[in-house]
């Protein structure tokens, strides 16, 4: 894998490595990853994306990380040395989308491509993500390894909940949509959180789409409050909530596998706002953690990596919550220091919400956890 960063991200400098890429005969596809304080807008780089020949996929993410860097300006551009077939998925705030249809088309590529690994990029603020990796993982199972994560922007402060342009593919950047790609380079997966359980568990009795409305036939915030005030003697508030809850997630068990994360970032009147959907009738307990559960759980991903592929690993590419970053703050350093290896290059971005399996499990999308990829390019 060839890897260029442009520090100044600004459109002269992604096209200039576009062409550097292009004109190599060994770069098969490219995976572009820009932090949000870019200087172009979107449109304007779609004609320098649309000239490009060989297939691409990418984001736009709050930060990028390269190396023990987070870089809040700055673009990142992997030219991979293995065959990579794309496929955007479009409309996946859409309901009536049947996703099922637009994966069993792709499977056909499967063999052909000598696929072993899929990406899958996502609008972080689209509503569908979790009907559309139903779909992929009925469709591909456990016969491949997937990664991903959401793009987009997050606002803690501001909570602009939107779908905007923030996905690279070969006719520009695009919302509301996710972007795949298929490739033949072989993978580790290792997928850890660190956040341990205090409470529960409490059943959802009453949910709409990000909101859950009652907990065990009782306002949820209510019920969220108590715990934590029961716990840690802290009292949340609708003004201090983020700075508490950030602490304070909660879980979904999944047998056989790590504890699935479920990030509560607002409140509205008595009800939770979390950052993916909870269905009616589950099952949720309160989680909690510090700096050195989370960077041990960072350890633990890239040791799980390592002992699948070893000498192999060329590559680590890594999804990390933009939430952790927010909890580590200056500390996050510790988290990087824990995944980056002796002569092992990481790339990699602060997602809002992680995709993967590891070849044995259901794949998930999480929150507050950290994603990481071993591959052998």
């Amino acid at each position: 894998m060839l890897i260029r960063k442009e520090v100044t991200s600004t459109k002269k400098g992604l096209q200039d490595i576009l062409e550097e890429f292009v004109a190599n005969d060994n770069v098969k596809g490219i995976i572009i990853l820009s932090a949000n304080n870019a200087e172009f807008i979107p449109s304007e780089i779609d004609p320098i994306l649309k000239s490009v020949h060989k297939p691409i996929i990418g984001g736009i993410f709050t930060d990028i990380i390269y190396n023990n860097e987070v870089l809040d300006t700055g673009i990142i551009v992997a030219g991979l040395t293995q065959k990579l077939k794309t496929y955007v998925i479009p409309g996946l705030s859409d309901p009536k989308n049947d996703f099922e249809a637009l994966v069993n088309s792709m499977e056909d590529n499967l063999a052909e491509e000598e696929a072993r690994s899929m990406f899958v990029l996502v609008d972080g603020y689209s509503t569908q993500v979790g009907r559309l990796l139903e779909s992929l993982f009925n469709c591909f199972g456990v016969n491949l390894n997937f990664m991903g994560g959401g793009a987009g922007v997050v606002n803690p402060v501001a909570l602009d909940m939107g779908t905007k342009p923030c996905l690279f593919t070969n006719d520009g950047v695009i919302a509301d949509s996710a972007v795949i790609g298929l490739t033949s380079i072989k993978t580790a997966i290792g997928v850890k959180h660190g956040w341990k359980k205090i409470r529960g568990p409490y059943k959802v009795t009453e949910s709409e789409g990000n909101a859950v409305k009652t907990i065990d036939w009782k306002p949820a915030f209510e019920v969220y409050a108590n715990i934590i005030k029961e716990y840690s003697g802290l009292e949340i508030t609708e003004e201090n909530f983020f700075d508490i809850s950030k602490m304070f997630p909660f879980g979904l068990n999944r047998m056989g596998s790590e504890i699935i994360v479920r990030d509560p970032f607002t409140s509205v009147g008595s009800s939770l706002i979390l950052a993916t959907p909870v269905p009616n009738e589950s099952f949720l307990e309160v989680l909690n953690g510090d700096i050195e559960t989370l960077v041990e759980a960072a350890k633990n991903a890239i040791e799980d990596c390592f002992a699948t592929m070893n000498e192999e690993g060329k590559t680590i590419f890594l999804f990390d919550c933009v939430s952790r970053y927010l909890i580590y703050g200056e500390d996050f350093e510790k988290e990087l220091a824990a995944i980056n290896q002796p002569g092992v290059p990481v790339i990699g971005v602060l997602s809002m919400g992680e995709i993967a399996n590891n070849g044995n499990d259901y794949m998930e999308l999480y929150n507050k956890t950290c994603v990481v990829g071993l591959m052998n390019d």
